[in-house]
C-alpha cells in the first residue's frame, strides 16, 4: 500500500491509494436493526406456533373461548408474516426489489415498528389467556 500526501488548505494528511475501505455506518445500523427485528419476529412466530399447538392439543381450540383466542393467534401470525415480508423488502432478499429512496425506507421502518407493537400486544394477550386456561 502506497501513501500519497494530500494537501488541502495548508493541511497535509496521508491517503491510502489501494485497499481503501469505506464503511457506510447508516447501512450497518439499518442492517443491525433489521436483524434485531427479524430475530424478534422469528421468536414471536415460534411462541405463536406453540400457543396454537397448545390450543389444539388441549382441545380448547374447539370451544368458543379457545376459538376466539385461536383467531387472535392467527391474526398475530399474519402480522408476523407481513413483518418478515417487509424485512425482506428492505433488505432486497424477497421477490420485491429493495426500497431505494429514504422516504420508502422510512415508511417501511415505521410500518415495522407498528407491526412489532401490534405483535407484542397480541402475544401478551394470547399468553395471558393461555395462563388462565
Amino acid at each position: 500500500m502506497r501513501l500519497i500526501p494530500r494537501v488541502r488548505s495548508g493541511i497535509s494528511r496521508a491517503v491510502s491509494v489501494h485497499n481503501a475501505q469505506i464503511i457506510d455506518l447508516a447501512a450497518v445500523r439499518e442492517a443491525r436493526q433489521m436483524g434485531m427485528f427479524r430475530a424478534q419476529a422469528l421468536r414471536a412466530l415460534d411462541r405463536n406456533r406453540e400457543a396454537l399447538e397448545h390450543l389444539f392439543r388441549t382441545g380448547d381450540l374447539f370451544n368458543p373461548a379457545g376459538a376466539f383466542e385461536g383467531e387472535g393467534l392467527l391474526e398475530t401470525r399474519r402480522h408476523l408474516q407481513r413483518l418478515l415480508m417487509v424485512l425482506d423488502e428492505l433488505s432486497g432478499e424477497g421477490p420485491v426489489p429493495a426500497a431505494r429512496s429514504s422516504e420508502q425506507v422510512h415508511a417501511l421502518f415505521t410500518e415495522l415498528e407498528q407491526l412489532v407493537g401490534k405483535m407484542d400486544r397480541m402475544a401478551e394477550r394470547a399468553e395471558a389467556a393461555l395462563r388462565e386456561s
